[in-house]
Formats: C-alpha cells, structure tokens, sequence
C-alpha cells in the first residue's frame, strides 16, 4: 500500500509537470489512483458543497434536475468524466476482468465527487453518496442513449 501511494504521487508529480510518457511504465492501478486523487485534491469538488443535501436525496426522477443545477463548468466536466467510466462499465468483457461497474465506480469516485463537510458525515453519509453518484451516472447513460 505504502509503496501505491508512492507511486501515486510520482504519477502526479510527472502529470504536473507534463510528463505523460511515465503512463507507461505505470500500473492501471497508480494510474487510476493519481486521477482519483486530482478530483480529491480540488478545492471544491465537482458537486459543489452548496448542493452536498440535494445530491444525497437524487433519484431518478430528480437526477436531470439536479445536474442541471449544477454551474456549467462542473457539469460539463461531470458528463465529460461520467463518459469515461461510464465507457468502462459498457462493455461486460471489461466490467468482468476489472470488476468496476457502475456500483463500484461510484464506490471509487464518489466520494471524490461529492465530498461531505466532516469525517462523521463522510461516515454517516457513505452508502448515500454511493447511491447518488450510481443515480447520477445512470442519469448520465440514459440521457446519452436519448440522443439523436
């Protein structure tokens, strides 16, 4: 574990500088985590704090109006990120060999994405912030497959 971590933050220290090439000699695993941990590192996570209740009471009904609340750049990027997990989950081959469908993408990146105000909230809210970002995310497959 301690090792990952290491890894992570080499990973991040060489996106920050602009040093891709090092994806290469990289796991799928660091990989993953580095871009995990630049949404947690956002000073204000994609779902503004402001919306942190409404988020954890979506549904499907509510889902397209809540996102619609967001402010256009985080929505943008939200969809732009949804796309690609959501590419991930898509194909069943790939959800088998990495385990990594919709659940356990929000299981991985909510809470990155939706941050609560406090550890105890964090904890408390857990199962919550799960939900809404699977609710989310369908929101998101079933708004693409809309598309003409």
């Amino acid at each position: 574990a301690e090792y990952m971590g290491v890894m992570i933050q080499r990973i991040k220290e060489y996106f920050n500088n602009g040093e891709l090439s090092v994806i290469d000699d990289a796991s799928v695993e660091s990989v993953g985590g580095a871009f995990k941990l630049w949404f947690r590192e956002l000073a204000e996570p994609l779902i503004p704090a402001s919306l942190y209740p409404d988020a954890l009471v979506v549904t499907p009904e509510t889902a397209a109006g809540f996102m619609a609340t967001l402010p256009d750049a985080n929505r943008l990027c939200l969809n732009f990120l949804f796309d690609f997990l959501l590419g991930f989950t898509e194909d069943e081959a790939v959800v088998a060999r990495t385990l990594m469908g919709i659940k356990n993408m929000a299981m991985v990146f909510g809470p990155s994405l939706l941050r609560a105000p406090s550890d105890a909230a964090m904890l408390a809210d857990n199962d919550r912030v799960i939900n809404a970002i699977v609710t989310l995310l369908k929101e998101r497959l079933r708004s693409r497959s809309m598309r003409p």
